[in-house]
């Protein structure tokens, strides 16, 4: 019930902050030539500040407010400093140059990103066995969890899935989306599902399992040949490959997919997350087992990657 709530308030946070229409007002002037008007943001700002204030009193609201960042941003220095900037700068060029007016767009965007995560249960026909619905495009990832999980850890996993999905789907191309997350029901563990494209769904599901697979079997690999060949050898890394051979991408923009799937796989996984057909599986120690006794994280760090990511 606790997460129900949490998402309950998470609709009221982004319409009592006037998200939706802050987010827009700065896209439609973004995707202006040069200059815009700013100024039309103040009364949205100025309504979702008051709001704020009230809200904020709230222990519930203060706990999100704190997670996404807004107990910081919207102190009154700076939103004074926001309104002056709004006001006095109308070159998109000029304005984008102060981090804090960025932070204002993203953090709202963000939060509309949180209302994405639907706390709702999917169809049944979904919750059948592991691995059945990917040609639908749905992959059902399970969060392995013996503890009880805190807010801020479901929300940091839906959104690091939430942008693994879109990276992903860009690189696999055609009409891109936003992946819909929606919670499952669960018991101890908590299960997320996620549909997008059956392509995407597919790729994915490779680049968890390919990178699970040397984690759990890592012994295997305890030299940095062995761990290099395989790193060569991911079936995502043939896709942008095949890209870049193709000229569909660059070659700045084939090593940023190339380290940014991985990194963010393994971010994941160092979350405890897999897809549940994965988390299912029995080997001589179950893959479950696994995560709960072994440090994800350390087992990461002993592959030999150095490369950490920001959350």
């Amino acid at each position: 019930m606790q997460r129900l709530e949490y998402f309950e308030d998470v609709d009221i946070a982004v319409e009592q902050l006037r998200s939706k229409d802050i987010v827009k007002q700065f896209e439609q002037r973004f995707s202006s030539s040069n200059t815009a008007n700013f100024v039309t943001i103040l009364p949205l700002l100025l309504e979702s500040k008051s709001n704020f204030d009230r809200l904020v009193e709230s222990d519930r609201f203060k706990k999100i407010f704190t997670v996404q960042g807004f107990l910081e941003l919207y102190q009154s220095k700076n939103l004074s400093e926001i309104t002056n900037l709004l006001i006095t700068n109308s070159q998109i060029h000029q304005l984008i140059k102060y981090p804090i007016v960025l932070d204002l767009y993203f953090l709202h965007k963000n939060l509309l990103n949180a209302q994405r995560t639907k706390s709702i249960l999917l169809p049944t026909e979904v919750e059948s066995e592991p691995g059945e619905n990917i040609n639908d495009g749905i992959i059902i990832f399970t969060v392995v969890n013996e503890d009880n999980i805190t807010l801020e850890e479901l929300f940091k996993i839906v959104k690091n899935l939430n942008e693994l999905f879109i990276k992903l789907s860009n690189l696999v191309g055609g009409e891109i989306s936003e992946p819909e997350i929606v919670l499952l029901d669960s018991g101890s563990d908590i299960n997320l599902g996620i549909q997008d494209k059956a392509e995407t769904a597919k790729s994915l599901f490779h680049i968890f399992k390919e990178i699970w697979e040397f984690f759990r079997d890592r012994k295997a690999y305890n030299e940095n040949k062995d761990f290099d060949r395989l790193m060569k050898s991911l079936s995502y890394r043939e896709l942008i490959k095949e890209k870049l051979d193709n000229g569909v991408i660059t070659s700045d923009e084939a090593k940023e997919y190339d380290h940014y799937l991985k990194t963010r796989t393994e971010k994941l996984i160092g979350l405890n997350v897999l897809p549940r057909e994965i988390v299912s599986e029995e080997k001589l120690q179950s893959n479950r087992s696994i995560l709960i006794e072994q440090n994800p994280v350390k087992m990461i760090e002993n592959t030999g990657n150095n490369n950490q990511e920001e959350e």
